[in-house]
């Protein structure tokens, strides 16, 4: 429409630099002479222009359609493709059955669908290097060969593959994805940025996923604040935003703890009280844990504060009400043993708690929601998996 609007604003100021007095328009041409009026012949070049629209709509709809046709075709031909390379790297031979009855639709030579049979009983890098070189297969091929590269650790020939396989279809799903957590591997935050826009704008991952992912990207970067921005949930960013902007570190850390409570969070929020007497530090604690006093890791926090300030009867009275609603943990057992040891001075109770604390396995911490690998502390990339954004204390 503002091109439209443009083109006639142009050829009427052209009608208005050659209007007569009268207001009509003369144009002399081939020894013929056409008068117009202005008003006429703005009219006549919409009517052009719309039907030069109208006809080339036809075209646009055939070429389309059969875009989109090959694109449909294509992407069936991917999925299928998909599940051949992941039975012929499980071995699943439930799923043979599954593929010799949709090959029929999909391959056009019985060489092909022979090559993919094989494959599922001989997958190794000559098969998949000979499903590389078929049209059909190509990209089967391509995905067995780099992953065969990136379980040797090979990443530039990962790259070479991945780029190989990119100028084939620039926009395949597995591609993409496997070319950001490549980039990922290689500490390529820029890259990574880029390809997780690439992901978003072809719905592989959720708003939130992308959210959560691209503020750790940033994190990596050294982007404190637009990490912050993005997800103010996440401890790591909150602690790192709270060193930055000292004047409003106990509002940043508050607000995070009341989002999603952390043991990190609370230490960096009753670090900033350190220097303070037992008094103050109690009231700062007590202000953290306003809004969840019931909450197991309130309890915990409180109880931690109390014995770091020897208030033993606190401490105690604490832990008490702790252990009347949730199970024992190692680091509770081991505080109750402090408690025994240094408050009341109780030795025999207190290696009665520290056995215990050997005998608690031990549930909770970070972990990784995409492989359920467990981790020292959070992280914006697992080291396992190469997942960004997965770390979560459970």
């Amino acid at each position: 429409m503002l091109k439209l609007i443009l083109f006639m604003a142009a050829m009427f100021l052209t009608g208005f630099l050659i209007v007569q007095e009268n207001w009509n328009i003369t144009f002399i041409a081939f020894g013929y002479e056409i008068t117009l009026s202005a008003v006429l012949f703005i009219i006549l070049l919409a009517i052009c222009f719309y039907i030069v629209k109208l006809i080339k709509k036809p075209f646009n709809y055939l070429f389309g359609y059969k875009k989109r046709r090959q694109s449909s075709h294509y992407e069936k031909k991917e999925a299928y493709l998909t599940f051949v390379l992941n039975t012929i790297l499980d071995q699943n031979n439930e799923s043979i059955k599954k593929i010799l009855k949709q090959k029929e639709a999909l391959f056009s030579k019985n060489d092909v669908r022979q090559l993919l049979i094989n494959a599922l009983f001989k997958p190794n890098k000559e098969v998949f290097e000979k499903l590389s070189k078929e049209k059909e297969t190509e990209l089967s091929g391509l995905r067995g060969l780099y992953f065969e590269a990136k379980q040797q650790g090979n990443l530039k020939e990962c790259e070479l593959i991945l780029a190989k396989a990119e100028r084939i279809f620039p926009q395949i799903h597995w591609v993409i994805q496997e070319s950001y957590t490549l980039a990922i591997i290689q500490n390529d935050w820029d890259k990574a940025l880029y390809l997780l826009d690439e992901c978003s704008k072809l719905k592989q991952i959720s708003k939130e996923e992308y959210t959560n992912q691209k503020a750790s990207l940033l994190f990596m970067k050294g982007q404190i604040k637009e990490a912050y921005q993005l997800d103010k949930i996440c401890p790591a960013f909150a602690i790192a935003y709270a060193k930055e902007n000292k004047e409003s570190a106990t509002n940043i850390l508050i607000t995070s703890w009341n989002k999603e409570p952390s043991w990190d969070v609370y230490e960096a929020y009753m670090d900033l009280f350190k220097t303070q007497s037992a008094e103050k530090q109690l009231k700062a604690v007590n202000k953290l844990i306003a809004k969840n006093k019931e909450f197991r890791i309130s309890l915990i926090a409180l109880a931690d504060t109390a014995i770091k300030t020897e208030q033993w009867r606190l401490a105690k009275e604490t832990l008490t009400a702790y252990l009347q609603s949730y199970p024992l943990t190692k680091k509770v057992a081991y505080m109750m043993a402090d408690v025994s040891r240094k408050g009341w001075h109780h030795e025999q109770e207190a290696k009665e708690w520290e056995q215990k604390a050997l005998e608690t396995e031990d549930k909770f911490g970070w972990a990784c929601k995409s492989c359920s690998q467990s981790v020292h502390g959070w992280l914006p990339v697992c080291p396992h998996c190469n997942k960004v954004g997965e770390i979560i204390y459970r």
